[in-house]
């Protein structure tokens, strides 16, 4: 049965790189401003009617000079408009996500302040943010919630009938931090605010949310050195919490979650002893929509300073999963990652995109073409830290500039080439007992052969030319490539 369900995968990810990898449009670009004592900057942001781009974030002119900003992009990248809105002085106004409610309208969360009270010159609060805002940014209505000495709101997930945006809070009297979740309708006539405390412990926070089918939200975060998930009704009432992770000198970090066919995903970093090597390794990890079954998965370090972690997951309806993240890396300081998976975690491909210099993962958003947006910030194309977006296809090309080096590891390395091929091809893997397959567009298998060497020579003169899957089955691992034949 998970052959088959493999085969139907693989189907359905051939069917997708035929009808979008052709017609996506790709770009590069960075935005800043003129003058190098200001920075405007996105964090989130999502596909407009027109094909555009509505990005959020915050625009910055100096110390406690910060407004709420939204840009707006058209669909190959061009800057066409922005809009500021929060009180100054102010620490911190932001738009930290946002997502598309469905009627041209976007539900967004963040950090800052409308108040114009006390004197012109006096520092506003920092309060936890609601909006909902339309294309043209616009705001429909917001919410402004005075919690605590410092808030953020930094993720929000849509029900059918309304929002949940979590974050966190620093407590007035304590100053430590604690969980900070708020639902509400989409009008915004009413909201219910919740918010938790583990042990006074400082670095609480929600960083990933998602809606279940079930009709419940689901969030994940961290608590210190612990992982945190929490089961949510949809008035923000608690049905079940769990902590993962035995704490210091453990280093155990949710950064996202999602719902997927076998239960909820969950990403994030793992170390079981930062303190002696500080080495973080990339999971994604399963579990039961009961948060009771957990199916560990890592991936392997991405270069050899072994410091790597999964940032964002985007569930698509062809049962794959993209998966994104970061590495630090020696002389270019941290690259982006993306890697796109089967439910049953298999890599049908993975690309690493970053500059000569220091690039920061914000948000992945799947576009209208099949492709994917890149939000990010970027010291490599720029004087100053710049804005920095990318268009991808479906397959996580594109026209970006990328000086990232491929990395083979030590142990299980597997490679297809040469890629395209004519009359054959050679498949390299450091496991020798492993069943060789080959997949058409159509799902069927063409090729299926075992192998006891190293090396091994697959002849493609009989096949026409087109895209294929390869597969190598051993006990140890399964490893999956796209190969393009081209007579």
């Amino acid at each position: 049965m998970k052959f088959i369900k493999t085969v139907f995968t693989i189907f359905i990810l051939l069917i997708a790189i035929v009808g979008h990898s052709q017609q996506s449009i790709v770009f590069e670009k960075t935005y800043r401003t003129e003058t190098s004592d200001t920075v405007i900057m996105a964090l989130t942001g999502a596909q407009t009617s027109d094909g555009g781009y509505l990005l959020g974030g915050y625009a910055a002119y100096g110390m406690y000079l910060a407004q709420m900003m939204f840009f707006k992009i058209d669909s190959v990248g061009n800057y066409q408009w922005k809009k500021m809105y929060g009180s100054l002085p102010c620490s911190s106004n932001m738009i930290h996500d946002m997502e598309p409610v469905g009627d041209g309208t976007f539900i967004c969360c963040g950090e800052g302040t409308f108040s114009t009270e006390g004197e012109p010159g006096d520092l506003k609060p920092t309060n936890s943010m609601i909006m909902r805002v339309d294309e043209n940014a616009n705001i429909l209505w917001h919410k402004e919630f005075d919690l605590g000495y410092h808030e953020e709101l930094s993720e929000v997930a849509l029900s059918d009938t309304g929002f949940l945006c979590a974050g966190y809070l620093t407590n007035f009297d304590k100053m430590v931090d604690e969980l900070l979740w708020i639902t509400g309708d989409f009008e915004g006539n009413f909201v219910n605010e919740h918010t938790l405390n583990y042990y006074d412990y400082n670095s609480q926070l929600i960083r990933g949310v998602a809606f279940l089918d079930e009709g419940n939200f689901v969030m994940g975060g961290g608590i210190w050195n612990n992982a945190v998930l929490l089961k949510i009704d949809h008035q923000g009432d608690t049905i079940k919490t769990v902590i993962l992770g035995s704490g210091f000198p453990e280093a155990y970090n949710v950064y996202d979650i999602s719902e997927t066919p076998q239960g909820i995903l969950f990403c994030g970093s793992f170390s079981d002893d930062f303190v002696a090597h500080n080495e973080y390794l990339a999971f994604y990890n399963n579990i039961d929509t009961d948060l009771f079954n957990i199916y560990e998965n890592y991936f392997e370090h991405e270069n050899e300073v072994k410091y790597s972690g999964c940032q964002k997951i985007l569930n698509h309806n062809d049962t794959t999963i993209l998966i994104a993240g970061s590495m630090r890396t020696i002389g270019r300081g941290v690259d982006f990652w993306l890697k796109k998976i089967s439910s049953y975690n298999e890599i049908f491909w993975e690309r690493s995109i970053g500059g000569i210099e220091s690039e920061n993962l914000r948000d992945v958003i799947e576009t209208k073409d099949g492709g994917y947006l890149i939000i990010g910030e970027s010291e490599s194309f720029d004087q100053y830290n710049s804005m920095y977006v990318v268009k991808t296809d479906s397959l996580g090309l594109g026209n970006y500039t990328s000086p990232v080096e491929e990395y083979e590891i030590p142990v299980m390395n597997f490679s297809v080439f040469p890629n395209p091929a004519d009359s054959y091809f050679i498949i390299n893997s450091n496991n020798r007992y492993s069943e060789i397959i080959v997949f058409d567009i159509s799902g069927k298998i063409i090729i299926q052969t075992q192998t006891t060497d190293n090396q091994t020579t697959i002849k493609t003169e009989h096949l026409p030319s087109g895209v294929y899957v390869v597969k190598s089955v051993s006990e140890e691992k399964v490893n999956t490539s796209k190969l393009i034949i081209n007579h």
